[in-house]
């Protein structure tokens, strides 16, 4: 019922009425996800743009953290969203950092996949990534856009992330050796309090994950600041699939990720994740809303 009033509010969307429609729909995908809110709405566009231009297509979200969808027991997956540090890391286990590049750390992942099998459409233009965070009136005051501004002001500042972060290049090491950056004080806290220290003051600078919600819009009282050197490893969103299925779902089936993807910026996806995870809405529903807004039509 509830893809039905989707379809009928909001178009094509889900309805297989993409120019291939017809061959498509003897094509039955399924698209998968990890528990996370992000990874749940990414599902959910993927899904609904498939539907779009013709597929038939079941859901099999919210699995378990861990093992990669592809290699989770009892579950035929067409394909589901990763991100090109994780791929690289936890599916490939390739032993050097990964590039800061999105496109070396795409084509390292492609390559690579490709010799398992496994095929990696093109990523979508915003990472998932560590990111210093601060209050936004601290920003302000300092001056502060980009981690580069932070060499010379950091030492009269605080700067509090998880007990790892002394020992990581993506983290305390890299600011340090890359950036020349140099705090007064490290404090290592539980990751679910780094907000919180920023709020009450305890710390000037936290971690934090740089597509969550309360950093969507400019009435968000946190920024983070931008990576200029790109310390931190392509955290990208991308389409993971099989070459299999590759051949078997034909050409419209890249084409309708990639397609549905272009919009999904920094930005945008900070502001879905907040719908989803601070407002309690439906990510199917946020899902279709973000389609409609591309004016995505397969």
């Amino acid at each position: 019922m509830v893809a039905v009033l989707l379809a009928v509010a909001f178009g094509c969307i889900g309805s297989g009425c993409g120019a291939n429609s017809t061959q498509n729909s003897d094509v039955t995908l399924t698209v998968a996800s990890r528990n996370t809110a992000e990874e749940v709405i990414l599902a959910q566009i993927y899904a609904q743009a498939l539907e779009t231009v013709g597929y038939r297509v079941k859901r099999d979200l919210r699995l378990p953290s861990g093992l990669p969808p592809l290699e989770q027991k009892g579950h035929q997956i067409s394909g589901y969203p990763e991100h090109l540090n994780i791929a690289l890391k936890d599916i490939l286990k390739i032993k050097q950092d990964v590039p800061g590049d999105p496109m070396k750390a795409y084509k390292l992942a492609k390559e690579g996949l490709e010799e398992e099998g496994v095929t990696a459409f093109p990523p979508a233009s915003f990472a998932r990534s560590k990111a210093v965070g601060m209050l936004r009136k601290t920003a302000e005051e300092r001056g502060l856009e980009t981690l580069s501004d932070l060499r010379g002001q950091a030492e009269k500042m605080t700067f509090n992330a998880g007990s790892f972060c002394r020992f990581f290049t993506d983290c305390l090491v890299g600011l340090e050796r890359f950036y020349g950056i140099f705090f007064e004080l490290f404090s290592a806290i539980e990751p679910t309090l780094r907000y919180k220290v920023l709020e009450t003051g305890e710390a000037d600078a936290s971690m934090l994950s740089s597509t969550e919600g309360r950093l969507a819009g400019k009435e968000s009282k946190f920024v983070i600041l931008e990576d200029d050197k790109h310390l931190m490893p392509a955290g990208n969103a991308l389409w993971v699939t099989t070459t299999n299925v590759v051949d078997e779902a034909g050409p419209d089936y890249e084409k309708a990720i990639v397609d549905a993807q272009k919009g999904l910026t920094l930005k945008v996806m900070q502001e879905l994740d907040a719908k989803v995870k601070l407002e309690g809405r439906p990510p199917a529903k946020v899902a279709a809303e973000y389609l409609k807004s591309i004016h995505y039509s397969g």
